[in-house]
């Protein structure tokens, strides 16, 4: 798997099909891995002409873990916040 680096975070992706085709990024919801994605769903879209990119989001997965614990207890508190209302 393939990984995207933006200077300190390693974002891991998966690629499907035809590059050159538009291009559908699928980005699950958080703390999820791209492997969660079905891939009787990823066929379709390919199957229908789009090249297809999942990802992993930070943290889960293959990408990297945040070693930075004031990005982590932000990541949390956003958590917190959202279930809170």
């Amino acid at each position: 798997m393939p990984h995207n680096v933006n200077k300190t975070i390693r974002i891991s992706h998966y690629s499907y099909g035809d590059a050159s085709l538009p291009t559908l990024i699928l980005i699950m919801g958080l703390g999820m891995p791209a492997a969660a994605w079905p891939m009787r769903l990823i066929q379709e879209l390919v199957r229908k002409g789009l090249h297809v990119v999942t990802l992993d989001n930070r943290d889960s997965g293959r990408s990297d873990i945040c070693q930075d614990e004031m990005s982590s207890l932000k990541v949390m508190g956003a958590i917190a916040r959202y279930v809170a209302g």
